[in-house]
């Protein structure tokens, strides 16, 4: 459908969006953002899914200097195992084996950095699979950098929970139908405004703001059980 790229350029790092040929033979530059609707084919249903092509100003809404512009190109979310040449590698080992990477930077080691875990992963603790998806998710805009809208909110992975602007607060931007709610309400995922914006395809409700169109089901629920976990706001 679709590829994406950044270029860094004297004036900064600027975005691209490039529209595939039905040949898939070549893909084209799109000035302004558009749209295609199409039909998905997911477990022997059909659904009815709109495709949004981005334009350039579109790609910096999430790619700021907050989050050094490159997303997802960090040490937490790098160190993983993958699989290579049929082979399950560290992913920042094999970058350094390729030489995209120079190992002496981290000592050449790799369990002991930071690493975020699959959201999915029902191996992990709640905890973890929460804060490193809001980190993922949510902190490229809401961060002490950012601070986007006016939700003040800090949702980075190293920041407790306490210190969020999340748990017990009253939302600054929008009660999302909820009056008289928190934005995240320890031991109450159903009257927590979270909950309610991941649930919403809602474009004016809906987070993540951007990038987004239908609700995944597996992150809401994890996250309903997590806000169902907590007990306090530590």
């Amino acid at each position: 459908m679709e590829t994406r790229i950044l270029i860094r350029t004297e004036s900064g790092i600027k975005g691209f969006s490039y529209k595939w040929n039905q040949d898939q033979t070549d893909a084209f530059y799109q000035a302004g953002a558009s749209k295609e609707n199409l039909v998905i084919h997911e477990n022997g249903t059909d659904h009815n899914f709109s495709y949004y092509f981005p334009s350039s100003n579109d790609c910096h809404r999430c790619h700021t200097d907050s989050k050094s512009v490159i997303l997802g190109f960090t040490t937490s979310q790098l160190n993983k195992d993958v699989v290579h040449n049929g082979h399950s590698v560290n992913q920042l080992e094999l970058f350094s084996k390729s030489e995209w990477l120079d190992a002496s930077d981290f000592g050449g080691t790799y369990s002991n950095l930071p690493k975020y875990v699959d959201y999915r992963d029902q191996n992990a603790s709640l905890d973890q699979r929460a804060r490193g998806f809001m980190d993922v998710q949510c902190a490229t805009c809401h961060n002490l950098q950012t601070n986007t809208g006016n939700a003040k909110l800090n949702l980075n992975y190293s920041t407790s929970l306490a210190q969020t602007g999340l748990c017990n607060k009253v939302p600054h931007a929008g009660d999302a139908g909820m009056p008289n709610r928190k934005l995240l309400e320890p031991g109450h995922p159903e009257t927590s405004i979270l909950m309610a914006r991941l649930n919403s395809n809602d474009p004016a409700l809906r987070m993540p703001a951007v990038a987004t169109s239908r609700i995944d089901i597996d992150a809401s629920r994890m996250m309903n059980d997590w806000i169902k976990s907590l007990q306090d706001c530590r």
